[in-house]
């Protein structure tokens, strides 16, 4: 104990016929000599009854256990054990060998067996400063993973709930894009059916038509020939617009076995260069006598069916050169920027509200007394264009040009 007071062990007092717990409080003169001791006993059922309503988990305990392994105090005090074997014998357990182990920490914590219950079981100590005390409660490790248990349980249901939720969504979103694809690819595969079936036929429908149309012209151009002088001028006037008709069919026709043929051919993919197809191209449909001023900037190459892509170029050209010709100085100007090659011109032009019919075969946005052709030409280059995974488009004003603008795809 301390210089005053001593704490003994409890013991059972005969005339009492209880627990107490004995008290030695000294007294000293002034030389520092014992004079006498003043002894009491403290009934071990007064702190307990104060203890009693402490606020403590189930089968959790506390007390006061002396250096020598010996319990002075415990709360609750166990059912089914007898006191003598909690007050008048040694501790024989986990926090009594820890305390008979000197020196250890005056505060901590360790886990193992209770002497009492014998199950494992978390002591919390600290050892009292003027006494050789040392204060402790003991909760059973079963109450902590208990009570962790309640805390997480309701996150853990929430987690779990969330995971199957993410599971059950996952695998409906695959089985769906799953079927997605396969309703897709299936759409895909019958619209290129239908496709083909639709350029096949039209393929030979335009074949078959040849034949009688030069039938019709070639057999309208004999009755005119061999009744040159027996006709009236009504007749010869509706041979003649026969025959201009048949023409005109037949440019039709062999417009659309073009579009045909090139929806149809192989795409022979190589470096082209641009520069020297342009002006292979330009000398084809371009005037060379001066009429139109020709401006081709360098252009840098693509990877392209050099034949295809020439048919592109023709075609723009000879749209320029056409639209351009009412112009007091027609020009046209080709050049490169921003990845798009294009075709310039000072010509009619046309109204933007009607450009989405600029490129659909056989559409014209000028009638066909005002500039000859079938209309076929920007179809065919779309066409072309389009096979080369690229884009083509068209902007202009009514009597200030037109710009044309295409690309090539990677391939």
């Amino acid at each position: 104990g301390n210089r005053d007071l001593t704490i003994g062990r409890a013991f059972f007092g005969p005339l009492t016929r209880e627990w107490v717990a004995p008290l030695g409080y000294g007294v000293w003169d002034r030389q520092g000599t014992l004079k006498l001791i003043l002894g009491a006993g403290l009934p071990l059922s007064k702190p307990q009854a104060i203890w009693k309503d402490a606020p403590l988990p189930e089968r959790a305990a506390f007390g006061l256990v002396r250096d020598d392994g010996y319990i002075l105090l415990r709360s609750p005090l166990p059912a089914q054990s007898r006191l003598e074997d909690i007050y008048g014998t040694r501790a024989s357990g986990a926090m009594a060998a820890f305390l008979l182990d000197q020196p250890h920490d005056t505060r901590g914590h360790l886990i193992g067996a209770s002497r009492i219950s014998g199950e494992e079981t978390l002591f919390v100590y600290r050892r009292l400063a003027s006494f050789p005390l040392t204060f402790y409660i003991a909760n059973p490790t079963a109450n902590i993973r208990t009570g962790w248990w309640e805390r997480i349980w309701p996150a853990w249901l929430l987690l779990l709930f969330l995971a199957l939720a993410g599971y059950y969504a996952c695998r409906w979103t695959v089985t769906r894009q799953s079927a997605w694809e396969r309703e897709r690819a299936l759409r895909i595969r019958m619209l290129e059916a239908a496709n083909q079936e639709l350029e096949d036929f039209a393929y030979t429908v335009a074949h078959d038509l040849k034949s009688p149309v030069r039938a019709i012209d070639g057999h309208a151009g004999i009755a005119l020939a061999s009744a040159e002088g027996g006709l009236s001028d009504a007749l010869r006037h509706r041979l003649t617009q026969i025959r201009r008709s048949a023409a005109r069919m037949g440019e039709l026709i062999d417009d659309l076995l073009e579009l045909s043929r090139y929806s149809r051919t192989t795409l022979a993919r190589r470096t082209v260069d641009m520069t020297a197809v342009v002006h292979g191209a330009a000398a084809d449909v371009v005037p060379g006598d001066g009429g139109v001023e020709l401006s081709i900037a360098p252009l840098p190459p693509c990877e392209a069916d050099p034949a295809l892509i020439r048919v592109v170029w023709t075609a723009l050209l000879s749209n320029a050169v056409k639209y351009s010709a009412h112009s007091p100085r027609p020009s046209i100007e080709v050049g490169y920027a921003n990845g798009i090659y294009f075709v310039r011109d000072n010509g009619v032009g046309f109204d933007m509200a009607h450009a989405e019919k600029l490129f659909g075969v056989f559409s014209r946005l000028h009638g066909a007394d005002e500039f000859e052709g079938t209309g076929a030409g920007l179809a065919i280059a779309r066409r072309i264009v389009e096979r080369h995974g690229g884009t083509i488009s068209a902007e202009a004003a009514p009597g200030c040009g037109a710009t044309f603008r295409f690309s090539v795809g990677v391939p």
